[in-house]
């Protein structure tokens, strides 16, 4: 049950440890050839994001950084038009105690994205031959690359192809094209340009938490001297707090001297206080991305994923064999999992480096899906089509991003299902819920008439943490 989990091995587990997820898991019975393979990916470990002061005497200490990048301009046929150039942080002149950039990339950062490309090339490569093993060899449209437009998310996106192709293996290739939209209209995460009714939701969301879970939430807030504030407040200073501890807890982060730094505080009595603090966390934005699904937030990403999928099964020429998607934590990971229900259990924050696949396959009874995450199938395989229909409906709710928001429903992250809103119709205290379950039924009945037809037819401090969403628009950018 999601009540058992206690959070004790929170530190190895969101730290990434390991920096490997294992094998990708062999090919499902009955599976033919591997048409399509779609890769979500966070970036690795980084430093902490936010300069703001921790703690008292929170500046102790420091982040060393040994992991850099060169640039230079180039024309259009990819040849150097300028020397390249070294970007190097000057001590004492960040932020951040130490050389690190705030939210920059580390080298066991890298390291995580080069062993998932590893295990991509021993899975994609190696064993299906989704891929030509040389880079050179690789026709245009076969490896397409979109990241968020953050140094972290391209350098991540880099690490993995580079472990999917080594130097050898890479020599002679053109350049490699990443895809990037303006942060602006980013779709990877909640964005009120892509989804303009998300800001009414988001204020109605935190206004209307669930009476035991506003109460732990402010409780927090209130042990950490956090007082006076909103449970949105509330939320943006447990997000700073959780920042600044595993940034000094984690030992994929190179922050010196590890743990030594933390308050007591939080680590006595089985660090009581650093699990409750990840607990409230982790469960109120679990409740805020399956709400954020149901509000259209995700909509626009459902609709480029799954038009990519499609273009595989229909033998799209120009459809991807591998597609990387490189962002956060809170784009497209999160999102991912709470619109496809891919994690049944906490911890649902994503880990560094965490990594979830989205396989077609062909078979002689129509094309499968299947969705890994981290190394683990967590759904399917299924009849494409199921897969289909799931994101058909997910895409049409972004028709909802142009409404009034409708009150946000917190049950949904207890399971709460669509014949529950149908069946409390009649309660008046459950209208907007059952409104938003009448649509999205009939949006699921809709897709399944298309199917029918389709098949038919033959065819610390209160007032010092900064805010995790963006200050003018106050959405979630970018967390962990």
């Amino acid at each position: 049950a999601a009540t058992a989990y206690e959070y004790r091995d929170i530190v190895p587990q969101y730290c990434n440890v390991a920096m490997d997820w294992g094998p990708i898991p062999d090919k499902p019975p009955g599976a033919g050839r591997l048409l399509q393979a779609q890769v979500f990916v966070r970036h690795g470990a980084r430093a902490q994001i936010h300069d703001a002061s921790c703690w008292p005497g929170g500046d102790e200490g420091a982040f060393t950084c040994d992991l850099w990048s060169l640039s230079t301009i180039v024309n259009s046929s990819d040849a150097p038009l300028a020397p390249f150039f070294r970007a190097v942080h000057l001590h004492g002149r960040d932020g951040l105690p130490g050389n690190c950039a705030p939210g920059q990339l580390v080298e066991s950062g890298y390291e995580m994205g080069r062993r998932n490309g590893r295990r991509l090339r021993d899975a994609y490569i190696a064993r299906e031959d989704l891929l030509t093993g040389a880079l050179r060899d690789l026709p245009a449209d076969a490896l397409r690359v979109r990241s968020t437009d953050f140094s972290r998310t391209k350098q991540s996106a880099m690490a993995l192809i580079s472990g999917m192709y080594n130097e050898s293996q890479a020599r002679g290739a053109p350049g490699i094209a990443m895809r990037i939209v303006d942060q602006a209209v980013e779709t990877m995460i909640v964005n009120p340009n892509v989804c303009p009714a998300a800001a009414g939701w988001q204020n109605a969301f935190f206004q209307s938490l669930p009476n035991a879970q506003a109460a732990e939430l402010q409780a927090v807030c209130a042990r950490l001297d956090i007082t006076g504030s909103t449970n949105e407040e509330c939320m943006n200073a447990l997000g700073h707090s959780i920042d600044c501890l595993m940034s000094r807890l984690c030992p994929t982060v190179p922050f010196s001297p590890h743990n030594r730094t933390v308050p007591q505080e939080f680590l006595n009595d089985d660090a009581s206080l650093l699990r409750r603090l990840w607990k409230v966390r982790d469960e109120v934005y679990w409740a805020y991305f399956k709400s954020a699904v149901d509000a259209g937030a995700f909509g626009a990403l459902a609709g480029e994923v799954l038009a990519l999928a499609e273009g595989a099964v229909s033998r799209d020429a120009e459809a991807p064999k591998l597609a990387v998607w490189s962002g956060h934590d809170t784009g497209p990971m999160e999102p991912l999992y709470a619109a496809f229900d891919l994690r049944p259990e906490p911890p649902f924050w994503p880990a560094f480096g965490s990594m979830l696949i989205l396989e077609v396959w062909e078979s002689t009874n129509g094309s499968l899906a299947r969705w890994i995450s981290d190394g683990a199938v967590v759904q399917g395989p299924m009849p494409f089509s199921e897969f289909q229909l799931q994101a058909r409906a997910l895409v049409r709710t972004a028709d909802l991003c142009h409404d009034e928001p409708a009150r946000p429903d917190h049950a949904k992250a207890e399971g709460y299902s669509f014949a529950e809103g149908l069946v409390k119709a009649t309660d008046s205290r459950h209208w907007g819920r059952t409104q938003a379950a009448l649509a999205r039924t009939a949006l699921v009945c809709c897709a399944i008439g298309a199917l029918v037809l389709a098949r038919w037819f033959g065819v610390v401090k209160a007032g010092s943490a900064p805010s995790f969403v963006d200050p003018h628009a106050r959405f979630l950018r970018f967390g962990l």
